[in-house]
């Protein structure tokens, strides 16, 4: 059991260095001779069936992963109890994994049934407790909750840089998460100097390349496009792309973030060529891997309409902006801002072409959707009296 227990320490080495085949092969190994029938096993068997399912995830294999983490946790809390420390690491597990497949309202359910079965067992500087309270953060920070997310974040961070310091993994990732809070809430310069730090910490912990860095990296490249230092942003992300092709292929969700940034980059410097055949990638990746219902998607369908409407490219536009309205519509997605100014910008496409009858099809259309979604009309029909303004049609 000891030599297990540290070719599992071995494996987590590896994954944190980016060597996911070798990392695959020694976890196979690992779960071939645990016997789990064996009392004194069954900690490290269910460690290594969680560990199975985040790399899964972490490798793109999506559908296998959700499948591997719903059954160690049945197995895990039939086993150990619902308070045992590797049951709480199971929620938590099958959170990241609806988190990094694009459900993140599932994802923020299951990491806060995490916290909640953590704070009651678990002192606030286990890996238990404060990993449960970090995904709770990051999850909210995504649904766009940010100060919300913000003071979690805080929170996690005094604890773990007191108690570990800076250099620590997880301490290196609340930073990180922080950084991209503030960017979110338009404090650029903080998360400017905060990601600048990271960056030179995460490469002095984990080297140039590593996975952890290369993350930060993107971060800063994000930040550097936010703020409109392009040459800058297409650098440094030109960098993380051709590390990630290196440790995880072309076509891993990890690549194609990257690639998306880049092409926003080069559309910016107003390449929008060389922006378009990335962004293409992307969305060809993407519908490979994820389900068609993704945000992942909509978000690449919309970076191509509005690459073609720059490039002055007008009927590729409306193509593109079809396509994703019909999917806002198809996959229930009309409620937020951004998606309403996805359908008004396509009405106004329409108009501007004396399409009518594709007009008047369209707009109920979209008045069905949000009465099925029971979402109010008099917003829409207002802003439709706004968008078609002074249109000839």
């Amino acid at each position: 059991l000891p030599t297990l227990k540290a070719r599992h320490e071995y494996y987590l080495l590896l994954v944190k260095s980016g060597q996911f085949e070798a990392a695959r092969s020694e976890l196979d190994q690992i779960l071939l001779k645990i016997k789990p029938t064996d009392a004194p096993a069954r900690e490290l068997h269910h460690s290594a069936l969680d560990s199975l399912a985040n790399l899964l995830v972490d490798t793109g294999e999506y559908d296998q992963a959700l499948k591997q983490a719903e059954q160690n946790l049945a197995q895990v809390e039939l086993e150990l109890g619902p308070h045992h420390e590797r049951t709480v690491s199971a929620i938590n597990t099958l959170g990241y994994v609806h988190a990094r497949s694009g459900r993140i309202e599932t994802a923020l359910e299951y990491f806060q049934d995490s916290l909640d079965r953590a704070r009651d067992n678990f002192n606030e500087t286990e890996s238990t407790h404060y990993s449960a309270l970090l995904n709770v953060g990051a999850a909210l920070g995504i649904l766009g909750r940010h100060e919300e997310a913000l003071e979690i974040e805080r929170q996690v961070y005094t604890i773990l840089s007191q108690h570990f310091g800076h250099r620590n993994p997880s301490t290196l990732r609340v930073m990180s998460n922080k950084a991209m809070t503030l960017m979110d809430l338009g404090r650029y310069d903080e998360a400017l100097s905060l990601t600048r730090e990271i960056l030179q910490l995460s490469r002095e912990t984990h080297g140039q390349h590593n996975p952890v860095a290369l993350q930060v990296q993107m971060n800063l490249g994000e930040l550097l496009l936010n703020t409109g230092q392009h040459e800058q942003a297409r650098d440094t992300l030109e960098e993380v792309r051709e590390w990630r092709q290196r440790l995880l292929g072309d076509d891993h969700l990890d690549t194609l973030n990257a690639t998306q940034l880049l092409g926003i980059v080069y559309r910016n410097l107003g390449e929008t060529d060389r922006a378009l055949e990335l962004l293409e990638r992307v969305y060809r990746g993407r519908n490979e891997l994820l389900e068609p219902g993704h945000s992942g998607i909509r978000r690449v369908m919309r970076e191509l309409a509005q690459t073609h409407r720059e490039a002055g490219h007008r009927q590729q536009e409306t193509d593109w902006m079809d396509r994703l309205v019909e999917k806002l519509i198809e996959f229930e997605a009309l409620g937020s801002d951004r998606a309403m100014q996805d359908v008004l910008r396509l009405i106004e496409l329409r108009a501007e072409q004396d399409q009518t009858d594709m007009l008047g099809g369209l707009v109920g259309q979209v008045r069905s959707a949000l009465l099925e979604a029971d979402q109010p009309l008099e917003e829409f029909e207002a802003r439709l009296k706004e968008a078609l303004k002074g249109i000839e049609h």
